[in-house]
Formats: C-alpha cells, sequence, structure tokens
C-alpha cells in the first residue's frame, strides 16, 4: 500500500486535484463562515426563546439516542480537530489558537474549515 503524506504534494502521485489553491481558500473561506452562520441560525432562537439555559439545552441535546449520537459524534471530531491543529505538523501554534477559539465558540462546522485554510498556507514538509 502506498503512503501518503498530508498535505499532498504537488507532484503527481495518484491524487486528483478538482480545485486549484487559490479556489480551495475561497471555497474553505466561504464554508468557515457557513459553519458559522448556519450553525448559529437554529441556536439564536433557542437563546430568544429559553436564555442561555444550560440544563435546558444539554436535556434537549441528550432527548433522545440520535441527538446524543450528533452531540456525540461532534465532540469527538472536535478533539480530534484539535489534537491534529496543536500536533505541530500542520499549521502553527498561533493558528491552532484562532481554531480553537472558532471551534469552542462556533462549532467544528467553522473550525475545520478554517484548519484546512490554515494548513493550506503551511510550509511543506
Amino acid at each position: 500500500m502506498a503512503h501518503h503524506s498530508w498535505p499532498p504534494s504537488s507532484e503527481p502521485s495518484g491524487y486528483v486535484v478538482a480545485v486549484k489553491t487559490p479556489h480551495l481558500k475561497s471555497v474553505l473561506g466561504a464554508l468557515t463562515v457557513a459553519g458559522v452562520v448556519i450553525p448559529y441560525a437554529a441556536f439564536l432562537p433557542f437563546v430568544v426563546e429559553h436564555g442561555l439555559d444550560v440544563p435546558l439545552l444539554v436535556e434537549q441535546a441528550a432527548a433522545n439516542r440520535i441527538s446524543a449520537f450528533a452531540w456525540l459524534d461532534v465532540v469527538v471530531s472536535a478533539v480530534a480537530l484539535l489534537v491534529a491543529a496543536y500536533s505541530g505538523r500542520f499549521i502553527p501554534w498561533k493558528r491552532a489558537l484562532f481554531v480553537t477559539a472558532l471551534t469552542l465558540c462556533a462549532g467544528v462546522s467553522a473550525g475545520l474549515p478554517l484548519f484546512l485554510y490554515f494548513a493550506l498556507d503551511a510550509p511543506r514538509r
């Protein structure tokens, strides 16, 4: 089995490059914005109606198995993202702080595209 490193080098190695880097950065930037706006569009009406009622939020998040599945998936994804961000292999530590802040404030849906955006600028190893 062939070993593939991340990020892929610009040399042909079986990867199909579908989006050129400048366009990919625009797509990732847009996904970062969407990753903030879309979840907050669902969260803000809850806050308007109930305030920051954390016990109610937790109760509703764990209301059934599918809700629990979704939240646990998000938590594990956030941990994996932050482990990668602080590994030193993909982005500098200072940028990992931005990824952490966005992940904690908006979620993985915003933190992951920001991480990938920053990883495109990281020097190839």
